[in-house]
């Protein structure tokens, strides 16, 4: 099965970085956490922790983006996700995927 799927630390930094990816720059942490229902605090070791990785990049204070890493990071799990969920068109955004996805969890 996917990795992402079986790991809910993985699971959490996916949905977040696809919420910054689509909300970027502008973002804040608090918005992420209401709408991914995790505190504020875990939302702030996550990305501490993929910044770290070099998944995203800061431009000071509630101001991130996802690195080409980062990026390179969702399309590989979303690959991965395709035979699980069926896709309309064989195409669907990132954020539509995560709802749905989340729905089927």
């Amino acid at each position: 099965m996917v990795e992402v799927l079986q790991n809910k630390n993985l699971a959490t930094r996916f949905q977040i970085l696809v919420e910054i990816a689509a909300m970027q720059p502008n973002i804040q942490q608090r918005h992420i956490a209401k709408k991914l229902n995790v505190t504020p605090q875990a939302v702030s070791d996550y990305i501490k922790q993929m910044l770290s990785d070099g998944l995203l990049t800061s431009d000071g204070r509630s101001r991130y983006r996802v690195s080409n890493d980062g990026v390179n990071w969702i399309i590989k799990t979303l690959r991965e996700l395709r035979p699980i969920i069926p896709l309309p068109g064989g195409r669907l955004p990132a954020a539509r995927c995560v709802r749905r996805w989340r729905a089927v969890i």
